[in-house]
């Protein structure tokens, strides 16, 4: 058996309902969180949720949010750490699911499972850039806001790319 073949097996209806309700949990409590950010951001949304951020937009929004923001904003980024790999592990059964309709398990299909899992690791490193610049500001760093911007692009790339996927392989799967 191959080693994509032994971690296929580990994508099972369980491993999909329990990364589904720790998905949805997650996303729940961030949503619920987001109305008071808003209103104490003044409108202005978290650097997760951006496609990009300069260090004038960070300067600004960690500005806005004040002290009570900023904690809140602390306590968003410690949920956010659940997230990516609950989303990541969801994609991965859902991606699953949809290659075992067509594919064998050694397919070569079978490696782009591995895509949403790139995505949670450039979440991470998101989420610990914009977490070093919560605690250090307003001593903020252009280089790190630069790179965490980089990598919020790049994390919405594969989230972007995993979605099509999904909607590509079932369109073909029909």
């Amino acid at each position: 058996m191959s080693v994509i073949a032994r971690v296929l097996r580990f994508f099972t209806k369980r491993t999909f309902f329990l990364s589904l309700t720790m998905t949805v949990c997650t996303f729940i409590v961030m949503a619920l969180m987001l109305m008071p950010f808003l209103g104490l951001s003044g409108g202005l949304l978290p650097l997760d949720m951006r496609l990009r951020y300069t260090l004038e937009e960070v300067n600004q929004l960690f500005m806005a949010l004040g002290v009570p923001g900023r904690q809140l904003y602390s306590l968003f980024q410690m949920v956010d750490m659940v997230f990516p790999i609950a989303l990541a592990l969801t994609m991965m059964c859902i991606l699953v699911m949809i290659i075992s309709w067509g594919y064998d398990s050694d397919h070569r299909l079978s490696l782009i499972i591995f895509i949403p899992l790139g995505g949670a690791i450039v979440d991470y490193a998101e989420n610990i850039l914009i977490a070093t610049q919560l605690l250090s500001y307003p001593a903020l760093s252009s280089l790190i806001i630069t790179i965490a911007s980089s990598l919020t692009t790049i994390k919405w790339g594969f989230t972007f790319l995993t979605i099509l996927l999904v909607i590509i392989l079932v369109i073909y799967s029909l």
